[in-house]
């Protein structure tokens, strides 16, 4: 995660956030909570971008409720 300085635009390294998934999307919700979703399982993904009518592959959204905090506590969804 970076903190940027609106003065300038530069960026200050904060933290790192590790998820159990490839990541596809992130976007941070009305509420200031991180929410990332990806594909935990990337030969599976693969498969599914080849021919998507005929093979599905599972998904996982995650929300880091305080991502600013020293805490890595967050929720998981799984598809």
């Amino acid at each position: 995660m970076y903190e940027r300085h609106p003065e300038n635009n530069l960026l200050t390294y904060i933290r790192s956030l590790s998820v159990p998934f490839l990541v596809d999307n992130i976007v941070i919700n009305e509420y200031d909570q991180l929410v990332v979703a990806g594909h935990p399982n990337a030969i599976s993904f693969l498969i599914h971008l080849n021919n998507p009518p005929k093979y599905s592959a599972p998904s996982e959204v995650v929300i880091f409720p305080d991502p600013k905090s020293s805490k890595s506590n967050f929720s998981s969804w799984m598809k």
